[in-house]
């Protein structure tokens, strides 16, 4: 043991230095190894402890976001049926997250999806609660309205019929301008319509007054439709524009120069049938609902063609007999398209889905998505179409 005061190395053990009278007790001796030939060397240090194990992050459950994402949507476009899923899917998550003892979390986006689908339930509870008896004050009789126009001199006839919302049925078989008949049982949806003449131009308007939009519960047991028969001698550029409602457009036997449909909500049924010398452009432009087009007739002037959809079916018949090149668009953002297309008449048709798929019955199939009947590049006419849909099948048939 060596003195910390002299430096004396004294074998045997004591507690003071017999050199200096040093204590010897009480200092840290480091511990000591004797290796070979008598000489120590310092004992190594313990080996560290082992790191504590790491713990995994808790994963999301994939019925919390849903639950969230629904109690969302329920309040938007997915009315009631994405609350009710929104409460479904955070119960299943609540539990998930219970059994799996850590594994998963979301508990607090599975309870707001819950509460969301709780509070839009309750809301449409106490919008039924409230409208119902309401919607039967807000109504009235129903009253019937009748209404002819004579084209007055009018060559040629610019026409709008702007239905806010109802049923518009618009057929031809009549001698004069316009024929109408009005049903409602709502007071202020009395049509009015207007009628003059500038210049040889004719002007026809049918406008429905417009409806306030918190006025819902009239719509629970309110009447209005508009049964519309056109005819006379001159071309008509025919306008529609439709809210909410079914649209109902049997064409045949009137002397339309040009169509321009429209509608916010519903189906959209249009009919072209037989001769129409005049006609030359279609548009037919629909938000959310079923678009149907009918062009089986005759029509030595058609140019160009425009039919629009953002969500819903669109089907369209271009089998009728044409003499003059056509240009056109189909273009739909969600939903099917069928398109039927003549066989003897060239056809020149570029088609594309983002998330669906292309079938071309009767045609071959070029490079860059294009698609030609047998008679493409022979026949003295042609019809070249653009087909476009962000999701859903393309379906083009040669008949």
């Amino acid at each position: 043991m060596e003195c910390p005061n002299c430096g004396r190395n004294s074998e045997e053990p004591t507690n003071f230095c017999p050199d200096c009278g040093a204590s010897l007790v009480g200092e840290a001796q480091e511990p000591t190894a004797t290796g070979e030939g008598g000489t120590t060397a310092p004992m190594p240090p313990p080996p560290p402890p082992p790191p504590p194990p790491t713990r995994k992050k808790p994963k999301t459950s994939g019925f919390a976001v849903a639950s969230l994402l629904m109690g969302i949507l329920g309040f938007t476009c997915l009315f009631l049926v994405g609350s009710v899923l929104a409460i479904i899917f955070g119960f299943i998550a609540r539990s998930d997250i219970r059994q799996s003892k850590g594994a998963k979390s979301g508990s607090g986006l599975a309870n707001v999806g819950i509460v969301l689908g709780i509070v839009m339930l309750a809301l449409a509870a106490l919008f039924v609660a409230v409208v119902i008896p309401i919607s039967y004050t807000a109504v009235g009789p129903t009253r019937t309205m009748t209404k002819a126009v004579d084209a007055d001199g009018g060559t040629t006839i610019d026409a709008a019929l702007d239905i806010n919302n109802g049923n518009l049925n618009v057929t031809g078989g009549t001698s004069t301008l316009m024929e109408g008949k009005f049903t409602y049982n709502v007071s202020e949806w009395r049509p009015a319509v207007r009628y003059s003449v500038s210049g040889g131009n004719g002007e026809l308007t049918v406008r429905q007054p417009s409806s306030e939009w918190w006025r819902l519960w009239q719509w629970v047991h309110g009447k209005n439709t508009w049964d519309i028969r056109l005819g006379g001698s001159a071309p008509i550029n025919l306008k529609t524009d439709q809210n909410w409602g079914k649209g109902k457009l049997n064409l045949g036997g009137v002397n339309l120069s040009s169509l321009d449909a429209s509608s916010s909500a519903g189906d959209l049924v249009v009919g072209l049938p037989g001769s129409m010398p005049s006609l030359k452009a279609v548009r037919l432009d629909q938000s959310a609902g079923r678009v149907k087009l009918e062009m089986e007739g005759d029509y030595p002037a058609m140019e160009t063609l425009d039919v629009q959809n953002s969500a819903g079916a669109v089907d369209v018949s271009l089998i009728g007999t044409w003499t003059r090149n056509l240009t056109g668009t189909i273009d739909n953002s969600a939903g099917a398209i069928k398109l039927r297309l003549p066989r003897d008449v060239g056809v020149y048709v570029v088609a594309t889905t983002s998330a669906g798929e292309v079938t071309a019955d009767g045609m071959d199939s070029r490079s860059g998505n294009v698609y030609v009947n047998d008679v493409y590049g022979q026949s003295p006419v042609t019809l070249k179409l653009t087909v476009e849909n962000s999701a859903g099948n393309i379906d083009l048939i040669v008949d």
